[in-house]
């Protein structure tokens, strides 16, 4: 099981068998999982010229756009580079980035 930073762990014990009082636990230890780390993504300032705007971040995704936050999310076009996308701002939208 991997318990990854949870602030609150429970370990449970249960008794088998006759109706001894007596029973041992050696060598109980809580570790981290280092080979999957916990990374989000990181938001570089956004700009604008003009009637466009560039969004950048480092680390993986693909940002996806919508007109309404209930509604149909697409990706963004003009993704050249995963990580920098040039949008025009006409009209609202909604920007999330996808894992």
């Amino acid at each position: 099981m991997i318990f990854g930073r949870k602030s609150d762990v429970r370990l449970r014990f249960a008794q088998l068998g006759t109706d001894s009082w007596w029973f041992a636990i050696d060598n109980i230890a809580f570790y981290d999982d280092v080979s999957a780390p916990i990374t989000a993504p990181v938001f570089n300032p956004i700009t604008r010229s003009g009637n466009d705007i560039t969004i950048s971040w480092t680390g993986t995704g693909t940002l996806e756009e919508s007109t309404v936050l209930g509604g149909t999310w697409t990706q963004s076009p003009s993704q050249n580079n995963p990580q920098t996308v040039t949008v025009s701002t006409t009209g609202n939208k909604f920007y999330r980035l996808k894992q």
